[in-house]
């Protein structure tokens, strides 16, 4: 039988530069919706202005998130 990991609701580090400040962002969830956001000067990103700076770690993320919360 398939094994299910249940998708990390603590945000993870990222490679992306914040387009604001260019500190790395974080990916986050809630309960619907994932987004990208910025520890640094709190700046939010909608996951499509990112498709193309995508890294690893981010992609890793996206893997255990349902298809209709991105």
């Amino acid at each position: 039988m398939w094994e299910f990991t249940p998708p990390s609701r603590g945000p993870r580090p990222t490679t992306m530069p914040c387009r604001k400040c260019g500190h790395n962002v974080e990916a986050r969830r809630t309960c619907f919706t994932v987004y990208l956001s910025c520890p640094d000067c709190g700046s939010r990103f909608e996951v499509e202005e990112y498709v193309q700076d995508m890294d690893e770690a981010f992609e890793d993320y996206l893997e255990n998130v349902f298809c209709n919360r991105i």
